[in-house]
């Protein structure tokens, strides 16, 4: 059995070797004083055993060289198996610290709270950093080297060899830039949270009409006429107040911009603003009082849910009032 370092050293050979030596110092003394009585109580001749002290001394001396040839073997490979013993310390001292230090970072981006875009700075940092991990990471594959050269497969202060440790990092390495992507992704589903892909394709459309050197930005005259396209008539102090809100006071970005449409998306849900669309479909500027006059704006779908649940008044007519009121308390 191969034992380690440790179990080695708990084995204590040299206090059993010594045990064994004392103990066979006291039989040779006993067998002596024996053979002496023997010799003076006139007896020559011992009818229960053939040996003789000289017999006994020799079967001694073997026993203590054997012993002493087992000490020698004992020293060596404890000698032996403490300077491996160092190796894999040396190997455990860099790789043991490498990969807490993972486990912490790992942990921490996972459970972190702080806002998206603290988070996203952070593993971009790490990132930035992960050249000190290379640094270290050589320093494990050089220790490991020295540790397969020295035919030492077992390391009992670590849990991952060199290799198992690269397979670690190259995790640790996957897992920042998933987790840069998956925050960027939420960053930017969070700025455009309430406009769908559609509207959003719809706003760049619209952007890049009036960008016309590609900057990803509008100057004043180009914001201006963008809003006019979109039926935004604004006064040139308007435009100016929207600028310094959307922009820099110069110019317009285009998440800037998306800003602007969601907010106008936004007015444009209130109740006040359906009430204006329902009654930009009626003549007169008022509401419709029968589904007729408006028929040839809605599909017969469209018409059979209005007929259904837009409430009647006590003449029959229809009340698109009271519907809108009743629509923004639900």
């Amino acid at each position: 059995m191969d034992l380690s370092f440790d179990e080695l050293k708990q084995r204590d050979v040299p206090t059993e070797i010594l045990q064994i030596k004392n103990s066979l110092a006291d039989k040779q003394a006993a067998s002596s004083a024996a053979f002496e009585e023997l010799q003076a109580a006139g007896s020559v001749d011992n009818e229960y055993t053939t040996l003789t002290p000289a017999i006994l001394e020799g079967v001694a001396g073997k026993l203590q060289a054997a012993l002493d040839s087992r000490s020698e073997q004992y020293a060596n490979d404890l000698s032996k198996k403490e300077g491996f013993d160092k190796l894999c310390v040396a190997f455990s001292d860099i790789a043991n610290p490498f990969l807490k230090k993972i486990d912490s970072k790992r942990d921490s981006f996972t459970n972190s709270v702080d806002s998206m875009d603290s988070q996203l700075e952070a593993v971009q940092a790490e990132t930035q950093a992960l050249a000190s991990y290379e640094s270290d990471l050589q320093k494990i594959k050089d220790a490991q080297a020295i540790l397969d050269s020295n035919g030492i497969v077992n390391n009992p202060h670590s849990n991952a060899n060199g290799s198992e440790v690269s397979a670690i990092y190259a995790s640790f390495v996957d897992f920042l830039s998933v987790k840069a992507s998956n925050l960027r992704s939420q960053i930017e589903a969070a700025k455009n949270r309430g406009i769908t892909a559609a509207q959003l394709a719809e706003f760049e459309r619209n952007f890049n009409q009036f960008d016309t050197n590609g900057s990803r930005t509008l100057n004043k005259e180009e914001f201006k006429q963008c809003l006019y396209s979109l039926g935004e008539n604004k006064q040139p102090a308007e435009i100016d107040a929207l600028i310094k809100e959307y922009g820099d006071g110069q110019i317009v970005p285009f998440d800037g911009f998306v800003a602007y449409m969601k907010k106008l998306q936004g007015n444009s849900n209130t109740k006040e603003a359906l009430l204006d669309s329902v009654c930009m479909i009626g003549p007169g500027g008022a509401p419709p009082r029968r589904l007729d006059e408006c028929k040839h704006l809605f599909s017969p779908e469209q018409l059979a849910y209005l007929e259904e649940f837009v409430p009647k008044k006590a003449n029959g007519e229809i009340d698109f009032a009271a519907w809108v009121e009743e629509s923004f308390k639900r």
